[in-house]
């Protein structure tokens, strides 16, 4: 059986923080197969082979920008779901399709997720500088997009 490691820890919130709307933060160990896994897991819509081990609905809602954030936010920052990052007004990667998204953890720890295009992309610590930019992920998937047109 597979299992995941998952340590606990919390960090200080600054006066007036929105902890309802952001929450608190956690860590998964997980290797590039475990991360593409969950990728695989969110594109098929929560389900893995037979089973429905996330409610589709979840997702839907995750991978959309957060009704909250639509609601306090300026338009710049209308790019994040339940925790994920999402694409659904194209503010986080303008050229690439409005349903991608992303789990991105610390140190270019990233799962991105584009369902209309079939496609994961994981993304662990490498040669890449600058790989928690926004841009710098969006020149990493755009090379991938281009590869499968050809």
């Amino acid at each position: 059986g597979a299992g995941w490691d998952s340590p606990r820890f919390n960090f200080d919130h600054p006066p007036g923080a929105k902890v309802n709307i952001f929450g608190n933060g956690f860590s998964i160990v997980a290797t590039s197969d475990d991360m593409a896994r969950a990728g695989i897991l969110w594109l098929n819509q929560g389900r893995w082979k037979d089973q429905q081990l996330v409610p589709a609905d979840y997702l839907k809602e995750a991978t959309q920008t957060n009704q909250d954030v639509l609601a306090i936010e300026p338009e710049a920052q209308w790019k994040y779901g339940l925790a994920f990052w999402v694409n659904d007004h194209g503010k986080l990667w303008p050229d690439l399709p409005r349903d991608a998204f992303a789990a991105a953890g610390a140190g270019s720890m990233h799962v991105f997720v584009c369902p209309s295009l079939d496609l994961v992309v994981t993304q662990t610590p490498g040669p890449w500088e600058d790989a928690d930019k926004t841009e710098r992920q969006a020149e990493l998937l755009m090379r991938v997009v281009g590869a499968m047109s050809g």
